[in-house]
């Protein structure tokens, strides 16, 4: 469940450049309500505008200077979020917050997702190999775990649990439980995650949704211990971002961007 304040997302004309303020207000914290849609990204983080002016995550697959552009964004995103929820919880009334409304967070079915990851390698360190993606470090708009993530009837909805197919043996498992954590931002949500697959945590990750809860983008750092496929100990940090969306080919990891 997410906290929605009492201010609507302020409404843009058509015709207004993305790279001008969301209100005319005045209000230095107006800003806010651009994390709840992708119009509002694109004016705080210009690097998520594509050359067609549309909304896209940074491909980090093209070398240095595009995954340092992955990078960057990611980051800025991560400070955008917690410099919103520093704000908010500074201005909010502590006796009052148990009165705000609060509006359930609907995932779409499908996401992509974009990642940079590291991994110890006996003496030394060096890059997760992402299942065939061309570049070592990094992997670009692939099928994410987190699709088909369902709502848990049993404690009303509060958990999710997502439902992957094996391609090969056609057998339907769970990998992972999500926890959505309202803020006092409106449109942001923490994530709290649990998969059988790793011995890790999201420290942090977030999800960004409009007003009335349906998700567009989730920014995540991975730390985990564990390699299930070798099932061996291991150190691996994980950058993501996912995004709503389908890839062409099938299973977990097929790329769609080579």
């Amino acid at each position: 469940f997410a906290v929605i304040s009492a201010n609507a997302a302020p409404t843009t004309d058509a015709a207004q450049d993305t790279q001008k303020p969301a209100t005319d207000s005045g209000s230095k914290d107006d800003w806010i309500n651009d994390l709840s849609s992708q119009e509002g990204l694109m004016r705080l983080v210009p690097e998520l505008k594509n050359a067609e002016g549309k909304f896209e995550v940074p491909n980090p697959m093209g070398g240095k200077e595009a995954l340092e552009r992955f990078m960057n964004v990611h980051q800025t995103l991560m400070r955008l979020i917690e410099m919103a929820i520093v704000q908010a919880n500074a201005h909010a009334d502590p006796y009052k917050v148990h009165e705000l409304p609060k509006v359930r967070v609907h995932y779409p079915a499908d996401w992509l997702s974009s990642e940079v990851g590291v991994q110890t390698q006996d003496a030394g360190a060096g890059c997760v190999k992402f299942e065939l993606a061309k570049s070592d470090c990094a992997s670009w708009k692939v099928n994410s775990f987190l699709s088909r993530l369902t709502a848990m009837d049993c404690v009303h909805g509060r958990f999710y649990y997502s439902m992957q197919k094996d391609a090969k043996s056609g057998k339907v498992t769970t990998p992972s439980l999500v926890y959505t954590q309202s803020t006092a931002v409106p449109g942001v949500s923490r994530l709290v995650l649990a998969s059988v697959e790793s011995v890790g945590i999201w420290q942090p990750g977030y999800v960004l949704h409009s007003p009335d809860g349906e998700a567009f983008l989730i920014v995540n750092i991975c730390v985990d211990l564990y390699d299930a496929t070798k099932k061996s100990c291991g150190g691996y940090l994980i950058t993501a971002i996912h995004q709503p969306g389908t890839c062409p080919t099938s299973g977990t990891r097929a790329a769609c961007h080579r």
